[in-house]
């Protein structure tokens, strides 16, 4: 049986687990947060039942940084165990559930607002948006004009893969000669909902340049084909598109 099982705040809490394996499981989450806790300053010798005095003082303090301590503790904690544990959210995620439980289960929950925790980005680099400069790299790449047509489609307009896949001559021929940016609506094959984008005027020429060699084209003829004259896949689709960004966007 856990050493924690001494204190009165950690039978109190494991008395309203349902299962031995969610005590168990628990427990042990509860005594690696403790150990984390011994090594903050200010919390060296700390136990639960003491957690639970600072928890009930802290709740009828007049100063919402004091009220809000125990909420900014545990977000340092989930930051240090989103580090250790890198990209295995699932893992950081329910230690963290479990040192909340124990709060709940006496009766003084930790609480976030919505969102609150999705600023804990630990062993996460700042996203950064493509600029036009990186997508017509990303575009050189790609040797064929329909691989560079599709790309461009994708990545300047919106559609997903298994919508460029279905994209019939007749829904672009009339576009092809008009100056960019063009209106161009297309069926979300998922869903089967109009969409509405724009074509720009670097995915206008790369269809005319590909298309000029295709030969003359009826209306329900599909505009990206294979060398065998049939519809492209959606994984085929997609792996131009990884091919173009180097599987790096």
């Amino acid at each position: 049986m856990s050493s924690l099982m001494r204190f009165q705040s950690v039978k109190d809490w494991t008395a309203g687990l349902n299962s031995k394996n969610s005590r168990t499981v628990y427990l042990g989450s509860f005594q690696q947060f403790m150990a984390w806790l011994h090594r903050q300053e200010g919390y060296e010798g700390a136990s639960p039942d003491s957690l639970i005095a600072m928890r009930r003082a802290d709740l009828k303090s007049d100063d919402v940084k004091q009220r809000r301590r125990f909420e900014a503790l545990l977000k340092r904690y989930y930051a240090d165990v989103r580090e250790q544990h890198g990209k295995a959210y699932w893992t950081s995620s329910n230690k963290l559930k479990a040192v909340r439980s124990f709060f709940s289960g006496n009766f003084l929950p930790v609480t976030y607002r919505r969102g609150e925790l999705r600023v804990v980005q630990a062993n996460k680099e700042e996203k950064r948006f493509p600029r036009t400069a990186d997508v017509g790299a990303w575009c050189r790449r790609l040797e064929s004009w329909r691989d560079r047509a599709m790309f461009l489609l994708m990545f300047q307009s919106g559609p997903t893969p298994v919508d460029v896949c279905a994209v019939r001559y007749g829904e672009i021929k009339d576009k092809l000669s008009q100056d960019p940016p063009v209106l161009f609506r297309y069926v979300r094959q998922k869903t089967g909902i109009e969409a509405k984008t724009c074509l720009h005027a670097d995915t206008l020429y790369a269809l005319r340049m590909m298309l000029e060699n295709r030969g003359a084209l009826g209306d329900e003829d599909f505009v990206f084909v294979g060398r065998n004259g049939k519809p492209l896949t959606p994984h085929v689709v997609w792996q131009v598109f990884q091919n173009g960004v180097g599987g790096g966007y």
